[in-house]
């Protein structure tokens, strides 16, 4: 299963070791340049925060709590405690470590992907600080609860002209904090921009099993021949288009498996297919749900779509409509009300 570059753990950057004359003719190495150093409580939660973020990239989860100095850290104390920390940082880069900062003592955040609406994929340091202000500003307010969401922009106008809130979720904090604080620890500075994605959108899920012998076989002959991802993701959702019929219920009830066997389902049921498919030809996928106003009907009804990432983009697919095409559904729908996208469909 490969790996996305925003995704990829940088390598440490360090000086090499170069070589210097002496006056004598001799060579001596210059000393090399000194990369992040702990010093101290802040120093050693940055440390184990970026170790915390190793370990996600190898599980695609954020560990529930991080070890600090012999303390235990539960999630709610290690948002509180990176808040704290990354503001530090940005106001006093040279002398953040020197004082251990103080957060709540009984700070709480949930794991929540619900209302995830932020629809692109790198946020500057700029406007996660401001997000960093809201949540904690919450927090106070709430006895140390930090926000399921923050949004980010109120009137958020995507590319296809539809507007709504941009929400980013807590669990997309929580791992943007691991993320920043990794990219400190390799290169001994904050990053410009960084990835906000909670999820590497390529492991199974509830009703999306990306091993199981009919989701792997129905792949692997659907993209037989194809060598370009582009091509592989189409051709996943021409199949799905064409191949499987849009059958009228609600929510989940068939999942990937059945859904491929018996060629047909709900949005739910056949977006589960195609994000199971596309996730085992290492593709990244996820769910977009909306409200949608039909044009035969002019009726707004709730509706899942897939999302495949292809070179830097996602691709809209939507096998319910002969009208759709890939990277678009507007044909025969258009969306409304935003609702979230998800690594994992609640329904």
């Amino acid at each position: 299963m490969k790996r996305l570059f925003i995704f990829a753990t940088l390598a440490f950057v360090m000086s090499c070791s170069s070589c210097q004359k002496d006056d004598d003719g001799s060579q001596e190495p210059k000393e090399e340049e000194k990369g992040f150093v702990v010093n101290g409580w802040n120093g050693e939660f940055v440390s184990q925060m970026s170790k915390a973020y190793e370990s996600f990239l190898e599980t695609n989860k954020m560990p529930n709590m991080i070890n600090v100095e012999g303390l235990d850290y539960a999630r709610g104390k290690m948002v509180a405690a990176s808040c704290q920390i990354l503001k530090k940082m940005v106001a006093e880069p040279e002398t953040w470590q020197d004082e251990e900062v103080s957060f709540f003592d009984n700070a709480s955040c949930p794991d929540n992907e619900k209302n995830n609406t932020v629809n692109f994929d790198e946020m500057d340091m700029e406007t996660f600080l401001v997000v960093v202000d809201k949540i904690y500003a919450y927090a106070e307010e709430h006895h140390g609860l930090f926000p399921n969401y923050c949004t980010i922009n109120a009137d958020y106008t995507d590319a296809d002209g539809s507007k709504y809130s941009t929400k980013l979720v807590s669990s997309a904090i929580t791992v943007s904090f691991a993320r920043i604080f990794n990219y400190y620890v390799t290169n001994n500075a904050l990053p410009e921009k960084f990835s906000i994605w909670h999820t590497d959108y390529l492991h199974s899920t509830v009703n999306c099993p990306i091993d199981d012998p009919v989701v792997v076989a129905k792949m692997e002959e659907i993209i037989a021949g194809k060598t370009t991802d582009f091509d592989k993701a189409k051709a996943i959702f021409v199949h799905s288009l064409d191949e499987w019929e849009w059958v009228n219920y609600s929510n989940t009830s068939r999942g990937a498996v059945k859904t491929i066997n018996q060629k047909g389902g709900n949005c739910c049921d056949l977006s589960h297919a195609v994000v199971a498919m596309a996730r085992a030809a290492g593709l990244p996928a996820r769910y977009r749900h909306a409200q949608c106003r039909y044009k035969s009907s002019g009726s707004i009804i709730g509706h899942v779509m897939a999302e495949i990432y292809v070179d830097g983009k996602w691709y809209l697919c939507d096998p319910s409509s002969s009208g759709t095409t890939f990277g678009n559904h507007e044909a025969w729908s258009v969306m409304e009300t935003f609702n979230g996208l998800y690594n994992e469909l609640p329904f």
